[in-house]
């Protein structure tokens, strides 16, 4: 009993130092569970980031692909518009010319060099004019487009949001890591500790039983020592499940069943029969009294019966 009283008293300080030990826990199949649990609710905190990572990646590409089809600038404005100065210089122009020809017309003849010189002029002049006159200036304002710049403002929220996505989704991963390891470090300890409590139940039932024993002995001991016989039980005694009775109770029960019995079979002989026996039956069923009744007898040699009585009423 004292070597099982030591083996008890060590395996509960070694469960002690398990439950106190950094490290160990009192439950630990309770902080498996509470690790997974947490495990679960980070892994799916992971698949969300890492799909919305993948929309945010898809559509990035979708507005690079529009950036690239969409222009930078747009025409905002268009005006047209004749050169006034260039009109002027040109109709002073050709008024001189047609001043200059008038002069030498006066003095030469049409024909002459310098006549048909100012001629010429004049006519590239007015055609200078018409050209000027069929050809406007245009004057054509640009402006930024604001697809392009939406298109672009949406690409660079989408890059910082890529950035920060792929960041959580690596924190999320590591933590999901790391409850993972716990998980698995607490399996452990949950065999460590299921071992740890095995063995103190184990030694705490071999202390019991010596215990008895010892108990037992010290009482055959004393017995011994009185001189009392020592009695041991083999077997506790128990109650029956079905009453014993005696032969007397089934005796009388059976005296009290063919009274009842019988009572009953005279009864229903009695009210079954309907013959008459006694001349007062026959007045009572028929109403009339009974002067007389002559009892007659007829043997009969063939077959030797006797027929009851006749009786006869008035």
């Amino acid at each position: 009993m004292e070597q099982y009283r030591k083996e008890l008293e060590k395996a509960e300080a070694a469960l002690e130092d398990f439950s106190q030990r950094k490290g160990g826990a009192i439950s630990p199949a309770t902080q498996r569970e509470a690790l997974l649990q947490k495990q679960n609710e980070f892994n799916a905190i992971l698949q969300q980031t890492r799909s919305a990572t993948a929309e945010t990646r898809e559509r990035i590409r979708t507005l690079e692909k529009e950036s690239q089809s969409t222009a930078l600038r747009v025409t905002t404005q268009i005006r047209s518009a004749d050169n006034p100065q260039l009109l002027q210089d040109l109709k002073a122009t050709l008024l001189k010319l047609q001043l200059k020809r008038t002069e030498l017309l006066a003095k030469y003849q049409p024909t002459y060099p310098l006549v048909q010189e100012e001629e010429q002029e004049i006519a590239n002049t007015r055609e200078a004019i018409a050209s000027a006159e069929s050809s406007p200036l245009r004057d054509q304002t640009t402006d930024v487009n604001p697809t392009r710049q939406w298109i672009e403002s949406e690409m660079a929220k989408a890059k910082t949001e890529l950035r920060s996505l792929e960041s959580r989704a690596n924190n999320m991963a590591s933590i999901v890591e790391n409850y993972d390891r716990d998980a698995h470090y607490m399996d452990d300890q949950q065999l460590r500790y299921g071992d740890l409590v095995r063995n103190a139940k184990s030694a705490e039932e071999n202390y019991q039983l010596y215990v008895r024993k010892r108990e037992e002995a010290r009482i055959s001991n004393a017995l011994n020592e009185r001189g009392i016989l020592n009695v041991t039980v083999i077997e506790p005694a128990t109650y029956p499940y079905m009453p014993k009775r005696s032969g007397a109770f089934y005796l009388l029960g059976g005296l009290i069943l063919a009274i009842i019995v019988t009572s009953g079979l005279l009864f229903t002989l009695e009210h079954v029969d309907n013959t008459f026996r006694t001349p007062r039956d026959l007045g009572r069923f028929v109403q009339v009294p009974v002067l007389a009744a002559v009892p007659l007898e007829h043997w009969q040699s063939s077959a030797g019966q006797r027929k009851p009585f006749k009786e006869f009423n008035e």
